[in-house]
């Protein structure tokens, strides 16, 4: 009648899990000494909910700058389309503004995601080379170096924030290896109090899960942190251990 914690559980429900049970276990000294396990988990599920919690506040704020460098990019090369266009005598159809943006106008890039940082390095390569060729492009080198810098501070942002979650999603990865050791853990403790205490089911009970009246069917309800819509159900030796079920 092992429980089972859920897959889902967050490192915190984790953490009150695992010191619920190392607390019930030295309620006796024959349990005592498997009490440092479940400490120990308890204090691993901490760390990794501290980690967490970090880690999200980091993915959040790298997220706020990203939104920041991004607004940056599309200010500075709605700046440059101007530019181009007064080159332009106001005739998108002329150039500078027909060479740059006859294909793409930067009101058509503004609202694309990260990937438009490849357009903007492009387009700088591209008119760095122009205005090597055609002195009346001059006036744009102002306004494409503002443009080059907001390009490369929104491809370093993202990259920052690509970092902070894969940093995230390690600590989901230690979260998930915790609750198979806590699984093993409940294993390995039924186990260990049924050696020293035989047939006494109610005693396992006592520590996974909470202490609801039975279920007229026999079934002992699980508590929040164990897989949602699961019931522990009893051999017919452990139901007469815990004695009939009383109905609701």
């Amino acid at each position: 009648m092992t429980a089972r914690v859920s897959t889902n559980l967050s490192a915190d429900g984790l953490r009150r899990f695992s010191a619920r049970v190392a607390s019930g276990l030295v309620a006796r000294r024959a349990t005592a000494d498997k009490a440092a396990a479940w400490q120990e988990l308890a204090e691993e599920a901490l760390s990794i909910d501290v980690a967490t919690k970090k880690g999200q506040d980091e993915v959040e704020g790298a997220w706020v700058v990203e939104r920041f460098e991004n607004a940056e990019w599309n200010a500075a090369i709605e700046a440059l389309g101007a530019r181009a266009l007064l080159l332009s005598g106001d005739k998108p159809t002329q150039p500078p503004y027909e060479t740059l943006f006859a294909r793409v106008a930067p009101a058509d890039v503004v609202g694309l995601g990260i990937g438009k940082t490849e357009l903007g390095g492009r387009l700088v390569e591209g008119i760095t080379k122009l205005l090597a060729s055609a002195p009346g492009w001059k006036p744009l080198e102002a306004v494409l170096e503002a443009f080059a810098t907001a390009n490369e501070r929104l491809v370093q942002a993202a990259q920052a924030r690509e970092r902070e979650e894969e940093l995230l999603l390690g600590f989901e990865l230690a979260r998930g290896k915790l609750v198979r050791r806590i699984n093993r853990e409940a294993d390995l403790t039924e186990a260990f109090v049924l050696a020293a205490f035989p047939k006494r089911f109610d005693l396992v009970r006592a520590l996974f899960v909470e202490p609801v009246e039975a279920a007229t069917d026999g079934a002992l309800h699980l508590p929040p942190e164990m897989d949602a819509g699961q019931t522990l159900r009893v051999d017919a030796p452990e139901r007469r251990a815990l004695g009939r079920a009383k109905p609701r």
